[in-house]
């Protein structure tokens, strides 16, 4: 990941950062997972990989998308309780 040194005319505070999946580039790679943390965010708690003049670049992922793998289950409520006692 590549960031400015400075944002908004503040200098960059990398430890007050998290990095996650935010949108996917294509339509039908596009749920999000949380391997290495990439839904729910990672700190930029690392040294950065490089830096040159107003530029800071650091590590981080790697982060992943994926397609539906089955259609989502019907979860409604349409049995009464006593039609599931014999389920149970």
């Amino acid at each position: 990941m590549t960031v400015d040194r400075i944002i908004n005319g503040k200098e960059l505070k990398a430890k007050l950062c998290s990095v996650r999946l935010v949108s996917s580039t294509h339509a039908d790679c596009s749920i999000a997972t949380n391997f290495a943390g990439g839904k729910i965010g990672v700190k930029l708690m690392r040294s950065p990989t490089s830096m040159f003049r107003d530029i800071i670049k650091y590590r981080v992922g790697p982060f992943y998308y994926t397609t539906p793998m089955c259609e989502k289950p019907d979860t409604n409520d349409s049995q009464s309780d006593e039609d599931q006692g014999s389920y149970y």
